[in-house]
């Protein structure tokens, strides 16, 4: 059973996303009901992850209600192909999804045969800038997906922040703040996903530009379960410590040069002591340059004479 009670809707939706992607007209000016088996996920999908749950829940309300939005696909350029008796066949496969691959998953769970279709002229850089906008700013699509997505369209694409900024019709420091989570390593991912710590705080452990500093205290954020409060205070703390041992090493440093200035002047204040008692009259010049001192002697090969 296929309804599209949203259907016209859902593909006003998309033509004027692509429109304003700058991204050509669909192939066909209306749906076409495209086989499931000819159906192939998006490999630039934004979401990665697709909750078991939600897609029987989805396939269960496929069941009562049917399809309720198309989907957004496209022909796909990389179809593989075998040679039979030196025939050659192409997979199944000829169709990439660009929107609605939850969709597709559950409506193969509802055992459909069929599903309604928006056929996009659209490349691989332009699916990856409609998947993303479309899952942009779903609640289930984490921020770790946002920014790999945002990622991947920046290298399809060859774009910079600024020009998928434009694009996404985002501000440039919001792309910005986006990638910044990718500096995460996986393990650190996996723990504030675990965690549930939101994006904010999230900005806030990137303060800390040590990898490993950063991963022990996530560690022990998920060991001791602390609240995002607690998580604030700690990094505070860390960077409030390392900015003081950074002061007292630079204090150190200074002491010791000073030390070792103090030692080579006195070093020179006996050299000269011992060549006065010695007969020879040492003349001396000392100027303060600022960044270093400026010592001129003038010694006498020959004691002076005895009177």
């Amino acid at each position: 059973m296929v309804i599209l009670s949203k259907a016209k809707t859902k593909e006003v939706r998309i033509l004027k996303l692509a429109e304003k992607l700058g991204i050509k007209k669909p192939l066909l000016p209306s749906l076409s009901y495209i086989p499931v088996c000819k159906l192939a996920p998006n490999p630039l999908q934004p979401r990665k992850h697709f909750s078991k749950e939600d897609i029987e829940s989805l396939a269960h309300s496929i069941k009562q209600s049917g399809i309720l939005q198309p989907l957004c696909v496209r022909l796909r350029e990389d179809v593989p192909t075998v040679s039979i008796n030196g025939q050659v066949v192409k997979a199944e496969a000829i169709y990439e999804i660009i929107a609605g691959e939850r969709r597709w998953r559950a409506a193969q769970l509802a055992g459909l045969d069929k599903l309604p279709c928006i056929i996009m002229n659209a490349n691989a850089g332009d699916s990856a800038k409609i998947a993303l906008a479309e899952n942009m700013f779903r609640c289930d699509l984490s921020f770790f997906e946002q920014a790999a997505a945002m990622q991947n369209i920046m290298i399809v694409c060859g774009l910079n922040q600024t020009e998928l900024a434009e694009t996404l019709g985002m501000r440039q420091s919001t792309v910005a703040n986006k990638l910044r989570l990718l500096r995460f390593s996986e393990e650190e991912r996996r723990i504030i996903k675990d965690c549930g710590y939101a994006e904010r705080l999230c900005r806030h452990f990137l303060r800390i530009e040590n990898g490993t500093a950063r991963l022990k205290l996530l560690r022990s954020a998920e060991a001791h379960c602390w609240s995002s409060e607690a998580c604030e205070k700690r990094i505070e703390a860390y960077l409030k410590n390392d900015t003081d041992i950074q002061k007292k090493g630079a204090h150190q440093r200074t002491v010791s040069a000073l030390s070792d200035i103090r030692f080579f002047m006195n070093s020179v204040e006996k050299a000269i002591g011992l060549a006065a008692a010695a007969g020879f009259e040492v003349e001396r010049t000392d100027n303060d340059l600022g960044d270093f001192y400026e010592l001129h002697l003038v010694i006498p090969k020959a004691r002076r004479k005895c009177q």
